[in-house]
């Protein structure tokens, strides 16, 4: 009877089938030539690429057979996936497992069956490379040395079509990463461990006033000493997996002008996870400090004026606690609580027209305004 054969690490070895984007791609000569060298090797009629997903067998190149794929549950490799041995039947018509096969009843009236497995990612086997008969026969060692010699250049090249879609991938991330870069209205700059400049975007032309051109390949300090200082400096005292930020500091830029700037910075690692630079991010923020303390002194100069006048002057907020009280309206009324609206009148002595009744909190004209 047919058995379908499915493997412990089943989820994980779907993973790692997967991880290959091979399933589905066309046909390919180094592929199919290898195939045909496996069938001339064993002097077999059929030789196969097989990878086993969920529900098929599909073939990467077939000799021998004008077919793409095949049902999973017929087929003989899925069983010479729990096993990185070679999975060997020299007469599958006598075998229990395969007499219902309908590729061992019918066409092509498989007989024998040599399956190497085929090794992806995390060492799981998505597959065999395998070589059927329509006759029974034996296998020597040496063929099964030579079959798993191409074995391992099959899985070579699924290797690099792994590293070839990984390095799609990361090509389309950098694509994307570079014009975020590109477009970002903040100055950011990339450069490695002894601070030579990679990444110099458009903004950070702007705000430091040199051209990518000419700041790209040099050293941070002839661009710019005191970044290269404060760099230094917050390098540091860096976290080991951290990253410092909202440094500020002044600096004096290429067109002569002081500005106040806000600087931080993270650590740059390779693949191997070590740190080998820095990307700084920095943001200009002159006339936000300009504006803040043209804010500060209107405020100090308003002050100023209402505590130089004979009205009392009082202010809350709208949950009803008082926040100004002006130099007149500390002398009239004293101090003010920090008490909510509700204590005002008593506190205060505020009373109605007759004099006889304390007003309430909504009676209050400042908090009623």
């Amino acid at each position: 009877m047919t058995v379908l054969n499915i493997p412990m690490n089943e989820a994980e070895r779907l993973v790692a089938l997967r991880a290959l984007h091979i399933l589905d791609t066309p046909a390919e000569r180094r592929f199919d030539r290898l195939t045909r060298l496996a069938a001339h090797i064993m002097d077999a009629p059929i030789a196969l690429i097989s990878l086993v997903d969920e529900n098929r067998l599909w073939f990467k190149a077939h000799f021998g057979m004008d077919v793409c794929e095949a049902p999973r549950k017929f087929s003989f490799c899925s069983h010479a996936l729990d096993s990185y041995s070679p999975f060997i039947v020299t007469d599958v018509a006598q075998d229990p497992r395969f007499t219902n096969n309908i590729y061992v009843k019918g066409a092509p009236g498989v007989r024998f069956y040599a399956g190497i497995p085929l090794r992806g990612p995390g060492d799981h086997i998505v597959g065999t490379l395998c070589v059927l008969d329509i006759k029974p026969r034996e296998i020597t060692t040496s063929d099964i040395e030579a079959l798993q010699n191409l074995a391992e250049i099959v899985e070579a090249e699924m290797g690099h079509l792994e590293l070839e879609s990984v390095s799609t991938q990361l090509q389309r991330s950098n694509q994307k990463l570079a014009a975020v870069i590109l477009a970002s209205p903040l100055a950011i700059i990339t450069c490695d461990r002894q601070q030579r400049i990679d990444v110099w975007n458009s903004s950070a032309e702007t705000l430091i006033g040199v051209k990518a051109s000419n700041a790209v390949g040099e050293q941070l300090a002839v661009i710019n000493e005191a970044m290269s200082d404060k760099l230094f400096e917050m390098s540091q005292q860096m976290p080991k997996d951290g990253i410092v930020r909202g440094e500020l500091f002044d600096i004096r830029l290429a067109d002569g002008y002081q500005r106040h700037l806000e600087l931080s910075v993270a650590p740059l690692k390779g693949v191997d996870g070590q740190q080998n630079g820095f990307t700084l991010v920095i943001v200009d923020i002159t006339e936000r400090e300009q504006l803040l303390q043209k804010s500060e002194y209107e405020h100090q100069l308003l002050e100023a004026l209402l505590n130089n006048i004979d009205a009392g002057v009082a202010a809350c907020d709208e949950s009803g606690i008082l926040t100004f009280f002006n130099r007149a309206a500390r002398e009239y009324l004293g101090e003010p609580i920090s008490s909510g609206a509700e204590e005002w009148a008593q506190h205060y002595k505020v009373y109605d027209a007759t004099g006889e009744h304390l007003l309430t909190a909504e009676e209050l004209p400042l908090y009623r305004a």
